[in-house]
């Protein structure tokens, strides 16, 4: 997989101006973000994507290798939909802030990821955590939006 299929939709959000649009705007959002978390799934699946710092020296037993990346790559992708689900919560909550950090964090890994000269499935991989985080911050900003547009406490 060299790039990206599937980035962040491009949109105005403070241009809504009723709760149609936004519910209209709020479907093309998590369309767009299932379509990012298919592939980043299938990232992990085809190319049993792993976090470098969980690695361990090769003890030449490649059945435990395998056997021990299979669980590393699996505790990896159990810690990223434990932090997608809060990272949601926090779209959910409209916390913008909170959202910017995370997406800046990821990015910095992105960064190291390039610079490191990584595999180009685990820069993908890093930049498919980037859109989606983009894209929570874009859900973030719509449901502000929803709760002034229908007065409801933000």
């Amino acid at each position: 997989m060299s790039s990206l299929r599937t980035a962040c939709i491009e949109a105005d959000v403070k241009n809504v101006q009723t709760e149609d649009g936004a519910n209209q705007l709020l479907l093309k959002i998590e369309v767009n973000r299932d379509a990012m978390m298919e592939e980043l799934v299938e990232i992990e699946v085809n190319s049993q994507i792993d976090d470098p710092d969980d690695e361990e020296d090769d003890d030449g037993d490649d059945v435990e290798v395998d056997a021990d990346e299979s669980d590393r790559v699996e505790k990896h992708k159990t810690k990223w939909l434990r932090r997608l689900k809060k990272y949601e919560k926090y779209a959910k909550r409209g916390k913008v802030d909170k959202l910017e950090r995370a997406l800046e964090r990821q990015k910095a890994k992105h960064a190291k990821a390039v610079e490191n000269q990584r595999s180009e499935e685990y820069v993908t991989y890093k930049q498919y955590k980037v859109e989606v985080t983009k894209n929570l911050i874009l859900l973030a900003n719509l449901n502000i939006t929803m709760r002034l547009i229908t007065n409801r406490p933000v």
